[in-house]
C-alpha cells in the first residue's frame, strides 16, 4: 500500500527506514547550508564595512593631498632649479614672506590650519606633507607663481627671488612629517638660460592683474574671466582686423583700435602691433579691472583715449560707492593689513551709460560711424525710462532691467564685506569667443 501511495503521489519508492534516514540527512544539510549562508553573508557585510571605512577615512583626511597630486606641472618647468643657495639669511627672508603672505591659510606650522582655511572652498595644502615636499623646487615655484583657486597667483606680487627664498623656508623652516624633507635644492642647482628672456617677456605692469583683485573679489573675478571684456585683446578676430586696418592705412590708424582693447598696454607704451606673446600679462587681460576702476574722473565720448591712474594693488580704486566699507575692513585688520587698495573713491559715472560710451561709440577718422551702440541706446525707449546699459548688461537677468541683489563684493581673509548692490561682471552680450579653449575662459593655471 505504501508503494502504491508513493507511486500515485509521484514520490520515488524506497524503504521507510531509508526514507527516514535520508530525511534526517537532508535536514542536516539544509541546516548546515542555511547556517553557512548566514555566516557568509555576515562576513561579507563586515568586509564591505571595513572596506568603506578604510576607503572613506583617508579621503576625508587627505583631500588636500589628492588635490595636490591632481595639480601637475610640465616636466620642463619642474626641472627649473633654485638659483639661490640655501642659507640662514635666505630661510629667514623666506619666513618673513611666509608670515606676510601665507600664514593666514597655511597656518604657522604649515599644516593648512590657518585662520582663513576653514572658510575656503577647498582644503588648504599641508606644506609639511610628503605630497608637497617630494615635489621639485621648480614645481613648487611654478605653482606659487601661477596660483590655483582659491590660492591666488603671486606672479605680480612676489619677485622670483622671493619665491625661491620662500621655498627654502618651506623645506628648512617648517616641521616635516617624521623629520622627512623633500628633494634638496642642491639636487637642482642653477637657473635656466631662459630666465632673463622670460623676465622681459612677462615684464611687470604698472597695474595689478585681475588675479590679484580676485584674491578678495573671487566671485567677481570668475564672472569677468568668462566675459567678452576678458577676451578683448586675445581674440583672433580682433587681432586680424587690427592688423588689416593698420596695413590698409599705412600705419596712420595708430592705436585707434588697440587703445580700447588693451588700454593698459597702450598706457604702458607697448608697440601697437606687438604679438600677444610679447605683451605684459595685464595688457593681455583686455578690459581688465583697472580699466574701469582706475579712472579718476568722468569722461565723454573719447574713443577710449583717457589716462588711467597707475599704481600697485594698494593704490586707490574708483567705483559706485564711497570707501566707507573699505576703511572699515582696513581698520579691522590694522595689525596686519591685507593686500588690497588702501582707499575706495566714488566715481558716479561708472554706473551711468556715458561710462560705456567711452569705447562703445566709435567714430573713424573719416567720420564713419563704426560702432554706434551708445548713440543708438539714447534713442531707445529704455533710455527714456531711465534704464541704463548696466541694468541690462550687469543686472541679475541678462537683457532685462531688474532689481540688483544685495550681496558682499569681497571676502577679505575669510570675512565677507557688508552686503551692497551687486552687479554681474560677466557683461552678457551678442559676441561669442572663438579663442582656443586652452587659454579662454581665463585660466590662472595656464598663465
Amino acid at each position: 500500500m505504501h508503494t502504491c501511495r508513493h507511486h500515485i503521489s509521484g514520490a520515488p519508492w524506497r524503504p521507510f527506514a531509508s526514507r527516514l534516514t535520508g530525511n534526517r540527512v537532508s535536514r542536516k544539510k539544509e541546516e548546515a547550508k542555511t547556517t553557512g549562508g548566514l555566516e557568509y553573508s555576515r562576513n561579507l557585510w563586515l568586509a564591505m564595512l571595513l572596506w568603506i571605512a578604510l576607503t572613506l577615512a583617508p579621503t576625508a583626511v587627505n583631500a588636500a593631498e589628492l588635490d595636490i597630486q591632481d595639480w601637475t606641472v610640465s616636466p620642463r618647468l619642474s626641472k627649473i632649479g633654485n638659483p639661490l643657495e640655501r642659507s640662514s639669511d635666505a630661510v629667514a627672508a623666506g619666513k618673513a614672506i611666509y608670515l606676510r603672505e601665507c600664514v593666514l591659510c597655511h597656518g604657522e606650522s604649515g599644516k593648512g590650519d590657518g585662520p582663513v582655511a576653514a572658510s575656503l572652498e577647498k582644503p588648504t595644502a599641508d606644506l609639511t606633507s610628503r605630497a608637497v615636499l617630494q615635489q621639485s623646487d621648480g614645481a613648487i615655484f611654478t605653482k606659487i607663481r601661477s596660483g590655483r583657486s582659491p590660492m591666488p597667483s603671486f606672479k605680480n606680487t612676489l619677485d622670483k627671488d622671493d619665491v625661491w627664498r620662500l621655498i627654502h623656508f618651506i623645506r628648512a623652516g617648517l616641521t616635516t612629517v617624521e623629520g622627512e624633507q623633500g628633494p634638496s635644492s642642491a639636487n637642482s642647482q642653477g637657473s635656466t638660460s631662459g630666465d632673463s628672456a622670460h623676465d622681459e617677456l612677462f615684464k611687470k605692469s604698472r597695474f595689478p592683474s585681475a588675479q590679484e583683485c580676485g584674491a578678495c573679489h573671487l566671485q567677481i573675478y570668475r564672472e569677468w574671466s568668462v566675459s567678452r571684456h576678458a577676451f578683448a585683446q586675445i581674440s583672433p578676430t580682433f587681432t586680424a582686423y587690427q592688423g588689416t586696418l593698420v596695413t590698409l592705412t599705412n600705419g596712420t590708424l595708430g592705436d585707434f583700435c588697440q587703445r580700447c582693447h588693451s588700454q593698459t598696454g597702450m598706457f604702458g607704451g607697448e608697440p601697437i602691433m606687438a604679438p600677444n606673446n610679447q605683451r605684459s600679462k595685464v595688457a593681455m587681460e583686455g578690459i581688465t579691472c583697472v580699466v574701469c576702476h582706475r579712472v579718476p574722473q568722468a569722461y565723454g565720448k573719447i574713443t577710449g583715449r583717457f589716462p588711467l591712474e597707475p599704481g600697485d594693488i594698494h593704490a586707490p580704486i574708483y567705483g559706485p560707492r564711497s570707501g566707507d566699507e573699505a576703511k572699515r575692513v582696513l581698520d579691522s585688520q590694522a595689525a596686519q593689513a591685507p593686500r588690497m587698495h588702501r582707499e575706495a573713491r566714488l566715481l558716479e559715472q561708472v554706473s551711468q551709460p556715458g561710462f560705456c560710451g567711452r569705447c562703445h561709440d566709435v567714430r573713424l577718422a573719416n567720420g564713419i560711424r563704426f560702432e554706434d551702440l551708445f548713440s543708438e541706446y539714447k534713442q531707445t525707449d529704455a533710455a527714456t525710462r531711465g534704464e541704463t546699459c548696466q541694468d541690462c548688461h550687469m543686472g541679475p537677468i541678462p537683457g532685462k532691467a531688474s532689481e540688483y541683489p544685495q550681496a558682499p563684493a569681497a571676502v577679505v581673509r575669510g570675512q565677507p564685506t557688508r552686503p551692497a548692490k551687486r552687479t554681474n561682471h560677466m557683461f552678457p552680450g551678442p559676441d561669442s569667443s572663438v579663442v582656443h579653449p586652452g587659454i579662454f575662459p581665463i585660466n590662472a593655471e595656464t598663465q
